[in-house]
């Protein structure tokens, strides 16, 4: 039994998918400019049933992102985004040379501002040092896997004129899991989000 359902059926099921689908076309020009790298599928199957999924929730950070005034992630650093149902609860732009810390407000912050921060360089190098690593390469950008409980978690990194990321729902990679580790600990200890 093929229990994928046509574009028909999910407009009659989830209606509100017509307007996201909508949405996911106007801001491609937006997500090229500050994401340049991380491609979007254009098949619309893959659009209509990943709206609770990873790929869904990269619009929703093209728009954060666009409404925080970022840039295409500089040499030498990498960013962390988490986007559980629709909104930002956590993005920083760590500076991996100078432990230079950018926490971002969450969607849902009343008054919005940035706060900049120094992390631990020893902190900073084991996160490089993994960014780097070959299992960090293999993971997949993204898997298409999807829920109603948890988030979505999308990792960047432009480490030696490399650009790479990784988008996933509810990791299960080790090694994704242990990046998370890493800047949930930068998060800790620079009192972002407490």
């Amino acid at each position: 039994m093929n229990d994928k359902l046509s574009p028909e059926e999910w407009f009659e099921r989830f209606p509100e998918l017509k307007d996201s689908l909508e949405t996911s076309r106007k801001h491609e020009e937006i997500r090229r400019t500050i994401f340049p790298i991380i491609d979007q599928d254009s098949d619309l199957w893959f659009m209509l049933s990943s709206f609770l999924m990873a790929s869904a929730a990269i619009d929703r950070i093209v728009t954060f992102a666009q409404e925080m005034g970022m840039h295409e992630l500089k040499a030498n650093h990498a960013r962390y985004f988490v986007q559980p149902h629709g909104y930002v609860s956590c993005a920083v732009d760590v500076d991996l040379a100078t432990a230079a810390l950018i926490g971002y407000p969450r969607t849902s912050d009343s008054r919005p501002k940035l706060s900049f921060q120094t992390a631990e360089v020893e902190t900073c190098d084991r996160l490089k040092l993994i960014l780097n690593s070959e299992a960090f390469v293999n993971i997949p950008s993204k898997i298409a896997s999807s829920g109603c409980d948890g988030a979505s978690y999308l990792i960047e990194a432009n480490l030696e004129g490399v650009y790479s990321w990784k988008c996933h729902w509810v990791p299960k990679d080790q090694t994704f899991w242990e990046i998370q580790c890493i800047f949930n600990e930068l998060i800790a200890k620079c009192g972002l989000y407490s």
